[in-house]
């Protein structure tokens, strides 16, 4: 191979790499926020989350705590872990279903997030 060749070949690898790197973190659609923007409360699943989400899925889900009950405090969600080392987590929810859990890869949602471009 000539030198002149692997150099061009060389070249086009970087500016892929300096494309892909460029577009890290960026993600093309917004799914699901939440900005706990009440006041301070003792209860994320008991909150008001009524004009607080953002996204495709803003009035599909709605977020849940997992193991240990969640605060919010001045708009922050507040994660706790039990004396015994045991770890809440955020679990998310069916608007229509909170016993459940929100299959985002799956059915509608899929689909939406599919046809929407995806999510980094």
């Amino acid at each position: 191979m000539k030198t002149i060749t692997i150099k061009k070949i060389a070249i086009v690898v970087l500016g892929m790499a300096f494309v892909a790197l460029a577009n890290l973190g960026r993600a093309q659609t917004v799914i699901y926020t939440d900005n706990f923007d009440i006041p301070g409360i003792t209860s994320l699943d008991g909150s008001d989350q009524t004009g607080r989400h953002t996204g495709l899925f803003a009035t599909n889900v709605l977020g849940r705590c997992g193991g240990i009950q969640f605060t919010i405090t001045s708009s922050n969600l507040n994660v706790f872990q039990t004396g015994g080392g045991s770890d809440g987590r955020m679990r998310f929810a069916a608007s229509t279903n909170v016993s459940g859990t929100w299959d985002w890869a799956s059915g509608s949602a899929g689909l939406v997030i599919t046809t929407a471009g995806g999510a980094d």
